[in-house]
């Protein structure tokens, strides 16, 4: 999983650096991905859109032990690890789609 903790802690520095402009895409692939969760929490009756701000917007929690948040978030090490693995899917769905659109864009631009 060396890749994904790579992408987790991407995720977390595109959250401490917002402002700056080479994390504005990514940033905006976070939020997007929030929101995602939030549907999918109110179709499917979930929390993970709370797991998941938890983990990746919420920078005073990033250093805990996954012990801790496991506690914190009233879940399983193993839902928290399958969990954490959904997200970064999702994560990198989004930020290649914005490439995509964000591609299209600056052809479009050209014409």
């Amino acid at each position: 999983m060396e890749i994904s903790k790579t992408t987790e802690y991407f995720m977390k520095e595109c959250v401490k650096n917002k402002d700056k402009n080479r994390y504005e895409l990514h940033y905006r692939a976070l939020k997007e991905e929030l929101l995602f969760w939030e549907r999918y929490d109110h179709i499917y009756n979930s929390n993970r859109k709370d797991i998941f701000e938890h983990l990746y917007f919420k920078p005073q929690y990033f250093d805990d032990a996954e012990k801790k948040k496991c506690r914190d978030l009233n879940i399983s090490e193993s839902t928290l690890e399958r969990y954490r693995k959904s997200f970064i899917k999702m994560f990198l769905f989004i930020v290649s789609q914005l490439k995509k659109e964000s591609g299209e864009e600056s052809s479009q631009q050209i014409k």
